[in-house]
């Protein structure tokens, strides 16, 4: 569900609303979650000071993880509505936020629906699968078919996301099993080699900025014919990003970086 709001200055005035309570004059503050990253399935106390109005709404805000030079539009989720502003703070659980970088928004109102005061703060989103996990690397989630996303971590921070896509069959193998069909290799790799262009003879096809992780199984940079389909199964059991994100990783990427790869099941 989409929260609409009027942010310019220049709207509220075409409105006739007020505005002299509005962001920017520190009439509300965020002051909690305090955290750099907000995690997936933890609940968090989003907690605001300062004039408050009749009651807030909160909401998310960010950009949609996309391709670049085909952006996918914003993230807009209303977290909640109409509460009584002299609570102070309200108790969210963080959903699956499909951006890297999001804000949180709390809007407060006078009891006839003015806008008296904003206030936003900006967090990085980190996946519930990293909750116990720590190490640096590359980390493939390929759970959801739905939304199959690449993950770069420095520092324990999600420094990068890109739509991904798994093998179009969604078979999944440990190590030591093969199968004729397409299929993706679960659990934890290194990237043994890499090249800026690979010809694969299996598929007739040029691979660009090319990581091997497994055997045959490359981190790679696709064709722009198959960019509609990134963030879903549709591979032929490789890891597909488009070129130039392909080309990004390639190059934070050294031999030897760790890649864990996880699926569902």
């Amino acid at each position: 569900m989409v929260i609409r709001r009027f942010t310019s200055v220049a709207a509220l005035l075409l409105l006739g609303l007020g505005v002299t309570a509005l962001a920017g004059n520190g009439s509300i503050s965020i002051i909690a979650p305090t955290a750099a990253q907000l995690q997936e399935g933890r609940s968090y106390d989003i907690t605001w000071t300062g004039m408050r109005g009749a009651f807030v709404s909160i909401s998310v805000e960010g950009t949609l993880t996309s391709i670049p030079g085909s952006p996918r539009g914003q993230l807009e989720i209303k977290v909640a509505d109409s509460i009584p502003a002299g609570l102070g703070t309200y108790r969210w659980t963080v959903p699956f936020i499909d951006s890297l970088n999001f804000n949180v928004r709390v809007t407060s109102y006078a009891a006839d629906g003015t806008p008296t005061a904003e206030d936003s703060r900006a967090y990085t989103f980190r996946p519930d699968f990293l909750a116990s996990r720590k190490l640096d690397g590359i980390y493939v989630d390929l759970r959801n078919p739905a939304h199959q996303r690449l993950y770069l971590v420095r520092g324990n921070m999600p420094i990068r996301i890109y739509l991904t896509s798994g093998a179009r069959t969604g078979i999944a193998l440990p190590k030591g099993s093969n199968s004729a069909s397409p299929h993706n290799h679960y659990g934890v790799f290194r990237v043994t080699d890499k090249t800026p262009m690979y010809w694969s003879n299996e598929y007739d096809v040029w691979m660009t900025h090319a990581m091997r992780f497994w055997k045959g199984h490359f981190i790679h940079g696709t064709y722009p014919s198959e960019y509609t389909y990134l963030g879903t199964p549709a591979s032929s059991g490789c890891i597909r990003l488009d070129r130039t994100n392909a080309m990004d990783l390639y190059n934070m990427t050294p031999v030897g970086t760790r890649v864990e790869v996880l699926t569902g099941g």
